[in-house]
């Protein structure tokens, strides 16, 4: 799996909880469906650009937060 995957996938997970919303409810808000969010979380997607940019409005944080490293 892809390393780039599956950081961005731990980061919208991360984002999604902190600001209190279940994937379900990022599904409605951003028009993707759970199952894609849910093997997106996982790494298992290759999104689109135009996809986490619809993901970041849902959550509203700017596009480069899910691109940075996890601080250990």
């Amino acid at each position: 799996m892809n390393q780039t995957l599956i950081e961005i996938g731990k980061n919208v997970r991360r984002i999604r909880i902190s600001v209190g919303v279940t994937q379900e409810q990022l599904a409605a808000l951003s028009g993707l469906s759970n199952d894609y969010l849910s093997r997106l979380e996982l790494g298992k997607e290759s999104p689109k650009v135009e996809t986490l940019c619809r993901i970041c409005e849902a959550l509203k944080v700017d596009i480069v937060e899910l691109f940075q490293k996890e601080s250990l």
